[in-house]
């Protein structure tokens, strides 16, 4: 089927309507809102980059405490927070302040060596007077050790300082997730159906005795190719937070993956992926994770790179791609990385949110486009609307068409061609749904023009 443009038939305000039911039902599935959650992926992605929504919808919000200390009457490692300021909350739809919410600004820091993990967090405005005008909590998680990070909060008054303070209880579990089965599979050029990349497939298994409403801590991974004849090819290392179930890795172009060039050497190639919990160390380097070779793994100088860079995209935050362009050269130069460059893929440019992405081998940073967390919440919103409603594929377009353009999204592609993707446990409701005629949300990918395409999936698709 052939992509096409979509053009909305509901009113604006009809669809600013829709997008803050949408939102409001997508805000009520979690239990609890992530605040900082500073992924870092390891890879560069070329042409389609498919960020499939369900890993970290399925993760949001699951809040099960758990102490995880020294034993021995240490303090458990938590977050403190420095040169905290309030602002004015610039409403993104909009562009104009919104006099009912304050932005509560930090730096937050760790208070040991070691990575905190998830902590809920309490974050307090007050008036001229002193009085508290707006509390609201929230969960925190910082791959840094010290990194920026802004909540915004509801306010009943004027608010002129803040405070932010974390519970010292740990809400995730420090163990190493499992991945099996991981293999290779060729990307093609969806236009032109020439290779482009390839793309790490593997099943994440959560360890034994941890289950929901626990859940595992962000992991620190190695992704390794290799030859038949077991040589290496290249490496890259990456966090992860994922449900158990099946993942893969963004698009890898084949400028990334040294003297491979056609479909056979594609499928001649054998992927490893081993993960441990993520401390903060950069020295770790996960079991399992196919052989060591100062060719296919990323240094330690990398590695530090990658934490420090990282710091600069809290997750539930926008950075446009001039302002991260800036900052990532700042800290280049700060480091002494003089070597190290900054690339860009299509859509990467201007304002437009952006995420980075390492090729250790080549020295470079590769931005790529991002959606931004008002588009993430909305498609979590058309995702829930679609499985809780039967509706074709016409219904589904025009959906998600009046929400994108409700929240100002001018440039999208609405296509059937893409993956199909579903939450952990929940794939036979999934297929049952399509079987019964009616339309999911499935990803969000970018083309060869850094424009969006946002997938569904049907019967007739």
């Amino acid at each position: 089927m052939s992509r096409s443009e979509t053009k909305p038939d509901l009113t604006r305000q009809q669809a600013e309507e829709m997008y803050k039911d949408l939102s409001a039902a997508a805000s009520r599935r979690r239990r609890r809102r992530t605040i900082v959650r500073v992924v870092g992926v390891a890879v560069s992605a070329v042409f389609i980059l498919i960020t499939l929504i369900w890993a970290t919808a399925a993760l949001s919000g699951l809040g099960h405490r758990t102490m995880v200390g020294s034993g021995n009457g240490e303090p458990t490692p938590n977050y403190r927070f420095e040169d905290v300021t309030v602002t004015g909350y610039v409403d993104p739809r909009t562009g104009e302040v919104d006099p009912g919410k304050a932005a509560i600004l930090g730096t937050i820091r760790w208070t040991s060596d070691a990575y905190p993990g998830v902590h809920e967090c309490t974050f307090t405005a007050f008036g001229p007077d002193g009085s508290t005008v707006g509390r609201e909590q929230g969960e925190v998680s910082a791959l840094s050790e010290r990194s920026r990070t802004s909540m915004p909060i509801s306010v009943s008054g004027a608010a002129v300082s803040g405070e932010i303070t974390c519970d010292p209880m740990r809400l995730d579990t420090p163990v190493a997730y499992e991945i099996r089965d991981a293999h290779v599979a060729s990307v093609l050029d969806p236009q032109s159906g020439e290779l482009v990349g390839a793309r790490v497939l593997y099943t994440v298994v959560w360890p034994e005795g941890v289950e929901l409403p626990d859940y595992p801590g962000t992991n620190a991974c190695t992704v390794r190719f290799a030859r038949a004849s077991g040589e290496p090819v290249a490496g890259w290392r990456f966090t992860l937070d994922a449900p158990p179930g099946r993942s893969e890795t963004p698009e890898i172009g084949l400028s990334d993956l040294p003297g491979v060039t056609s479909l056979a050497e594609i499928d001649e190639l054998t992927a490893t992926v081993g993960c441990v919990p993520f401390t903060g160390d950069s020295n770790a380097s996960p079991n399992g994770a196919g052989q060591e070779t100062s060719d296919a793994t990323p240094s330690d100088e990398a590695a530090d790179l990658e934490a420090a860079v990282r710091s600069l995209f809290p997750r539930g935050h926008c950075v446009g791609a001039d302002e991260a362009t800036s900052l990532i050269q700042e800290k280049l130069a700060g480091l002494g990385l003089t070597d190290w460059s900054v690339a860009a893929t299509a859509g990467a440019s201007g304002e437009s949110c952006v995420a980075a992405g390492f090729v250790a081998t080549e020295r470079r940073i590769v931005l790529v486009p991002a959606s931004g967390p008002t588009v993430s919440a909305a498609m979590e919103g058309v995702a829930a609307t679609l499985m809780n409603e039967c509706l074709g594929k016409d219904q589904a377009t025009e959906l998600m068409s009046s929400v994108l353009t409700g929240i100002g999204q001018t440039s999208f592609t609405i296509s059937t061609d893409g993956p199909l993707a579903y939450p952990e446990g929940q794939e036979e409701a999934v297929r049952a749904h399509i079987a019964s005629g009616c339309f999911v949300y499935s990803a969000t990918g970018w083309g060869p023009d850094g424009q969006p395409i946002y997938y569904i999936s049907g019967s007739d698709a």
